[in-house]
């Protein structure tokens, strides 16, 4: 550096850099794991690097074809290696090149790719996860709603809903269990109306059927093994009750006769299937015990004859007995009526009423221009009467036929 006192030059004073000192710094310079720095002058030739002795050769080293371009970024090759360097030039002319090798870069950034795309990945996973938690709540209760409209489809209103949110489906779900009581409660009151009989309150012809075809599958659940009779009853007199009482006396006869029949088969369900017929399926203790509860149903009709009470209500009832079995019947409605030990009226008639009753009732009532007989008692005389039955099921009784006793 120049001096100068008073506008007359005076000398130069410098600064001399020792080598090492200078080399020291330059060689603190680092980059990544494996990049350094180094020095050349001008003319290219290398005055400082940290992998080469300068100073123990006989000439200075050149720097590789490429770094004396005037490119901040200059990429070269070196021992087979392809590197990077950018540079600065120096006061003294000198230029510093910080130089890393082209594969030390890029794994640099392939790492910091690597990190992303990991981070991005465990994101993606645990909303993935986030997601298919939240939709399992929302879709959980929709299945459950879908699987209940299923079941009530198929006529179970038993059907359990859990979910008990706040938010919409829990509404929708509480709702819909409210609409599910209400419909099992309306088709309740619907089976009650359809399947019961208003003078009675006995279960109909409709629900007898249907009690024979869930019998059915019993039988066929059980592969024959299922032990059950069919008892039937007829009012006798009904007609003469009505005739000269009125109707209205001939219904107190029909009540007193359900209820004598409810009284005995008390375990059993009891259908009224006609004007003056009634039925009762016997399985399980009534099954078991069935001779006995004819016994008494037959010591009860017989006490209410020979009462002083109305003749309304007197009740005289023929009644039959049809068992299964498995030999002679495939299925419930070929059970017959005519191999029962016991057909009898309340006043000792025997004969084929039972017969009849289960021809009608198991082929609904349309056997057309079939004949059947019906006994009664006329005194000591049986009466043997004729029915046919037309396509609609009407009854249209015969001729009376009398004699001495059953052909």
């Amino acid at each position: 550096m120049p001096v100068y006192f008073r506008k007359r030059f005076v000398g130069v004073i410098g600064i001399e850099i020792d080598y090492s000192t200078m080399a020291n710094e330059v060689g603190n310079i680092t980059l990544f794991d494996n990049g350094y720095a180094f020095l050349n002058d001008d003319d290219g030739y290398i005055i400082y690097h940290p992998r080469v002795d300068v100073m123990s050769l006989d000439s200075h080293p050149r720097v590789p074809e490429g770094l004396l371009a005037r490119d901040k970024f200059i990429r070269y090759e070196f021992d087979g290696v392809e590197k990077q360097a950018v540079w600065l030039p120096l006061s003294n002319g000198m230029r510093i090149n910080v130089t890393v090798s082209v594969q030390e870069i890029n794994a640099e950034w392939q790492n910091w790719i690597f990190k992303i795309v990991a981070a991005f990945g465990s994101l993606l996973v645990d909303f993935i996860i986030l997601v298919m938690a939240f939709s399992g709540r929302i879709t959980r209760p929709i299945r459950e709603l879908t699987a209940a409209t299923e079941q009530i489809d198929e006529g179970n209103y038993e059907c359990q809903l859990s979910y008990e949110g706040k938010d919409e489906v829990g509404v929708l779900t509480k709702t819909f269990k409210k609409v599910a009581a209400h419909l099992k409660s309306y088709i309740g009151e619907l089976n009650d109306l359809a399947y019961a009989d208003a003078l009675t309150s006995l279960r109909n012809k409709g629900a007898f059927e249907a009690n024979l075809r869930n019998l059915q599958e019993k039988l066929n659940d059980s592969n024959g093994t299922l032990e059950f009779a069919v008892c039937f009853f007829d009012c006798n007199r009904l007609k003469k009750i009505n005739d000269e009482n009125g109707h209205d006396k001939g219904d107190i006869y029909l009540k007193g006769t359900a209820d004598i029949i409810c009284r005995v088969f008390d375990h059993s369900p009891v259908f009224r299937i006609g004007g003056d017929e009634f039925a009762a399926l016997l399985l399980d203790g009534d099954y078991q015990k069935r001779n006995d509860l004819l016994k008494t149903f037959d010591d009860l009709c017989a006490e209410s004859m020979v009462s002083d009470a109305a003749e309304w209500e007197k009740i005289d009832v023929a009644r039959g007995l049809a068992v299964y079995g498995p030999v002679q019947d495939k299925n419930v409605r070929d059970v017959d009526a005519g191999r029962t030990s016991s057909c009898t009226s309340t006043r000792g008639v025997a004969g084929e009423h039972a017969r009849r009753v289960r021809n009608d009732q198991f082929s609904g009532g349309a056997v057309q221009g079939a004949a059947f007989r019906r006994l009664s008692i006329s005194g000591n005389t049986w009466q043997c009467r004729y029915f046919r039955y037309d396509r609609f099921g009407a009854c249209h009784p015969g001729a009376p036929d009398y004699s001495s006793g059953i052909e």
